[in-house]
């Protein structure tokens, strides 16, 4: 499960430096703050490895042999140390699983209901023990996970701690609350004119000293040597480049960048970016962050106080409802750090589903309607922190189940108003006459000023609901508001009726029996919603703010939504397209993220990959055909490059040639294998990948907080960041490279043969349909030029790299004839990491899998340094790369001599794999056959080309490392699961007799995510390159 590649991490230094790191003013504290506590993490548990453990390395070493003993007494010492510091964690949380299992077992036998988790019963009946267990499990995984991945999990979670609680909104001197003090610079400076500095919980002032005095271009006001006058150097370049001028420092140093330091930045900077210009319609941040500002004031100073006097008991439940939501990082005792209480969340979502249970329909009555409305409206208006209001908030924490319940009352109560008449006697329900004057922000920037509406404030709940909500919820939620307004489309057309004959010459009607049933399109909308868009705004103009010019915008309102609603929340409309011949056998699959705008043609689809590249040298006589695997690997991937030079240049010098034809890749090698498909040359993927900057791929970390922005979504979370500015980008790179404008890039557009592998978490498909079957047991799905090509390349890539619980899980769309399904996925190293197995082969078939080192030492410092799984930071990659060539130098010059015997001894193709390892894991090449005897047969003939190679007894037991699934460690794994994580309430199972289940459900949390993933890694099958053959000694061969 391994991304790909990013530009350099670190900053580069300005050339008055000091030589020396100054002293800061006041020490940055050393430990990381627990979840919804302020006491360090690892207070009152056992000290890590180095703080106190080792007794031993205060033994004398004497000269000579006995220095052996002693080195081997320490490092048992060491072991035995870790094991006990393991176990002191480990044993109190399978103590609490193992309860939880056997109590959630009884009460379900009890009730007859479907019985929880272990996990899910600590999560709601004992909240408390449930947060103590992550506490320890944090505590065991934070130093191992940060040497995985290259971020520190205690980092993360300190600074999204103090990101949480710094967009929260505050209080004034008089108890009033007001929006967060940085959203406020937001609106009235801009990016560059508001800075925001983080040093640690223990230079809180300096950190607001610097931000007080911060304004571009203005004299660095802090002597050289105090590294206060870095910090501003570091803002000022940023502001340099138009950028928000952000400083983090995690670590105490902020003369150096950390990778969480960076991704933590990156996190902070999303507050003003946006990849899309959907959902609220501002396309600048600065200017929607005027909008919320204003927003929430107005409903502080206005209608909060208006709810407190006129309707105290609808004012009651909803504050008890957002004290029920507030999570431990806000205050609140229970809970776990971002995450309220389950069952203050569900006391919360109690007061508020009363409210909604009596609206039986569109046409109850107009309090009933007006009491939920309220509700819903204050939950919408009031922020809990950033762009997330408490309706998401309580949305997100319900669950798709839970939701519905709120849902259906929300469509009736929305339709229900917006159709009251003027003249009718519950009109008051919609327009309360003694409702406050709220001010609100356009989308041109002016303000405007307009007595409450319930109909239209519920219009706005409506549509970050909508932002919010996952595909096929979102389509769930689209359809039952269809209905509401169908039940009620008489009264509709009625309305109709009075705009025409109120309006007159102004407005010539719009047919609003087809928009109703769906049939109205928006070009045939817009010459009325133009005239209605106008009448509208000449009213504002003059301030005829009458019940009459209300109906008129409620009208406009619910029309346009029939209308639009189908591109409205960025979901992706293949209307006929799907029913072309083209597609009748091979669906079309387009990525969610896909966006059709901005271009006014499309152009024709490709006729199929036909390319391939020759490599070497031009006079050979012949040619070997070439499928180039890549495993995955994030940020290792940038030490692809430079072993893919040494062996172009080894074939070129070698007097022989091959024939590149086929790239297959998982996660960060689809990546690369996209782009090298796509028929980008190695020399110029150097290029790329120096313009592309991947850190950035870390996007819309704030925009997932709330129902804002429909291609990130906010309630059906699934991970830390989107990923739709990938797929920007590597659609924009791929469209000018091919030449292709309003559509999606298909598989069949590229000129190479492509394959990417993802694990499939979900889908709607019908279980008979040909693509479904074509998913595999454990959930891989191999999506290429030959079996889908339909799909959309960019999307299918995206699938391949989602690295589970990093990334949000994406969807692809597909359209089959009239009907649309969908499939979600996440990272295809999940169950297959290197795809030897799904490159074109057939019993002529060798492999040779080359070692790509991601780890070296640098011989300028004598430090290791390596590339990471999260961590895009390439300043290691020069040593790195000199590594590569200096370990490539001892087997490359021999590899054009082995092909030369292949060619001549018969194999009829080759599979080159590009194999992210440790020297220690793999130094030379690996060769295998389709068997154990073409296997001998190609060791055979690399020893007669001098070819330095693993053995193939090594090879197998590599090879075997890597794939080999049913290990009695997986079989425990799948007891574990299946005890302790796989039964959820509202659920399928994921795995079911330790086989996969690709169930039916769209995911709704990270927790959904992480179970999805682990049942497919429990049941990912073993592919073996090399059939064995049970006639075959392997004694002989494993020396």
């Amino acid at each position: 499960m391994k991304p790909v590649n990013s530009i350099p991490i670190h900053a580069p230094l300005p050339p008055a430096m000091p030589a020396q790191r100054p002293e800061p003013a006041v020490s940055a504290p050393t430990d990381s703050v627990a979840l919804g506590t302020e006491k360090p993490i690892r207070d009152g548990l056992p000290l890590p490895e180095g703080d106190g453990r080792g007794w031993y390395d205060g033994l004398p070493l004497p000269e000579g042999d006995g220095r052996g003993w002693y080195d081997g007494l320490r490092r048992l010492g060491k072991k035995i140390a870790g094991v006990a510091h393991i176990a002191s964690i480990a044993v109190p949380v399978l103590g609490s699983l193992i309860g939880a299992n056997a109590v959630a077992l009884m009460e379900s036998v009890i009730s007859g209901e479907k019985r929880l988790s272990a996990v899910d019963w600590l999560r709601k009946r004992t909240p408390g023990l449930y947060a103590g267990n992550v506490h320890r499990l944090l505590e065991l995984a934070g130093g191992r996970t940060e040497r995985s991945i290259g971020l520190s999990v205690d980092d993360l979670l300190s600074i999204d701690k103090h990101f949480y609680r710094m967009l929260a909104p505050s209080r004034d001197a008089r108890g009033v609350k007001q929006p967060p003090e940085f959203l406020l610079k937001l609106a009235r400076a801009g990016p560059p004119g508001t800075a925001y500095v983080y040093l640690g919980e223990g230079r809180d002032k300096d950190a607001a000293l610097l931000m007080e005095r911060w304004k571009p271009g203005e004299k660095n006001p802090f002597p050289e040597g105090d590294d206060r006058a870095w910090v501003w150097k570091c803002l000022e370049e940023k502001a340099g480049k138009g950028e928000l001028p952000i400083f983090m420092d995690l670590d105490g140093d902020p003369l150096t960048f950390t990778p969480t330091e960076h991704l933590a930045r990156e996190t902070l900077a999303s507050l003003v970016e946006r990849s899309n210009t959907l959902g609220n319609g501002f396309a600048d941040p600065t200017l929607y962050y005027g909008w919320l500002n204003q927003r929430m004031e107005s409903y502080y100073q206005k209608l909060d106080p208006w709810l407190k006097l006129r309707r105290p008991e609808i004012h009651q439940r909803v504050e008890d409802a957002k004290t029920g939501l507030r999570p431990p990082w806000l205050g609140a005792k229970e809970g776990l750090g971002p995450w309220p209480s389950p069952q203050e969340v569900e006391r919360a979502a109690h007061g508020i589903r009363e409210l909604g249970r009596p609206i039986e329909s569109s046409r109850s009555p107009g309090a009933r309607l007006a009491d939920f409305a309220d509700a819903a409206i204050a939950l919408d208006r009031d922020m809990l922190t950033g762009v997330q209001s408490h309706w998401i908030k309580l949305l997100r924490e319900l669950g798709s189940d839970g939701r519905k319940e709120l849902l259906r009352p929300l469509a009736r109560a929305w339709v229900g108003l917006n159709l009251v008449p003027p003249a009718d006697p519950d009109f008051e329900k919609v327009a309360p006459p003694d409702g406050p004057l709220l001010t609100a922000v356009e989308k041109s920037g002016k303000r405007s000023h307009r007595e409450y509406d319930r109909a239209m404030a519920l219009g706005e709940v409506v549509d970050h609901t909508l932002n919010g909500l996952g595909i096929q919820e979102r389509r769930d939620f689209v359809a039952v508001l269809r209905e509401e307004v169908a039940a009620r489309s008489t009264e509709l057309e009625m309305r109709e009726g009075r705009m025409r004959a109120a309006l007159g010459s102004e407005y010539s009607g719009l047919p609003v029996a087809q928009a109703v049933r769906g049939e109205l399109t928006p070009d045939a909308a817009e010459p009325g919603m133009g005239e209605l868009r106008r009448i509208v705004a000449e009213l504002e103009t003059r301030k005829l703010a009458t019940a009459q010019h209300s109906e008129v915008q409620r009208h406009r309102d619910l029309v346009d939504w029939l209308v639009q609603v189908n591109t409205r929340y960025g979901d992706v409309d293949l209307g006929l397209v799907p029913n072309a011949g083209i597609f009748e056998r091979q669906p079309l699959a387009v990525s969610e993220y896909f966006d059709p705008s901005g271009s006014s043609s499309v152009t024709l689809l490709g006729r199929g990959p036909t390319a391939s590249e020759p490599v070497g040298d031009a006079r050979a006589a012949a040619e070997i055909p070439v499928s180039m695997v890549l495993e995955g690997g994030g940020g290792k991937g940038f030490a692809y490059l430079e072993p893919l030079n040494q062996l172009r240049s080894a074939l070129e010098t070698a007097g022989v040639r091959v024939r590149v034809d086929e790239f297959v890749g998982t996660s960060a090698g689809a990546i690369t294998a996209l782009l090298l498909a796509a028929g980008f040359t190695t020399a110029e993927l150097a290029g790329v990948m120096d313009q592309l900057d991947f850190k950035k791929f870390n996007s819309d970390a704030m925009w997932l907080m709330g129902g804002v922005d429909p291609k990130v979504r906010g309630i059906n979370r699934t991970g830390l960041f989107s990923m739709q500015k990938m797929y920007r980008t590597l659609h924009e790179l791929l469209s000018k490279k091919l030449g292709i404008e309003g559509r999606p890039i298909l598989f069949r557009d590229l000129p190479f043969q492509l394959k990417v592998t993802g694990t499939v978490l979900n889908t709607d498909l019908p279980a008979d349909d040909p693509l479904r079957q074509q998913i595999d047991a454990d959930g891989r799905l191999v999506m290429g030029s030959g079996s889908t090509p339909n799909f959309d390349a960019v999307g299918a890539v995206l699938a391949s790299a989602a690295v589970p619980g990093f990334f949000n899980a994406p969807q692809m769309l597909i359209g089959r004839g009239d009907r649309q399904h969908r499939i979600q996925f996440c990272d295809g190293g999940v169950v297959d990491n290197l795809p030897v197995t799904a490159a074109t082969r057939d019993g002529k078939t060798g492999l040779m899998m080359l070692p790509v080192h991601y780890e070296a030492t640098d011989p300028a410092t004598g430090k290791p340094v390596a590339l990471t799984t999260l961590n895009f930071d390439q300043s290691a990659l020069p040593v790195i790369d000199a590594f590569n060539r200096q370990r490539y130098a001892g087997f490359a010059p021999r590899i054009g001599a082995f092909v030369e015997e292949a060619q001549q001894a018969g194999v009829g193709r080759l599979v080159l794999a590009l194999n992210l390892a440790s020297p220690a894991d793999q130094a030379l090449p690996l060769l295998q056959g389709a068997g154990p005897e073409s296997t001998e047969k190609l060791h055979r003939l690399a020893e007669e080309a001098a070819l330095p190679r693993m053995t193939s007894g090594q090879g197998r037991k590599l090879m075997a490392g890597m794939v080999e699934r049913e290990s009695l460690g997986q079989k425990i794994g799948r007891k574990v699961f299946d005890a302790f994580l796989d039964h959820h309430e509202q659920r399928q199972e994921r795995l079911e007799d330790g086989q996969y289940r690709v169930v039916h459900q769209e995911e709704e949390d990270v927790l959904d995510i992480l179970r999805g993933a682990g049942a497919a890694a429990l049941a990912a099958r073993t592919r073996r390159f090399e059939e064995p053959d049970a006639s075959f000694d392997w004694v002989r061969t494993l020396a």
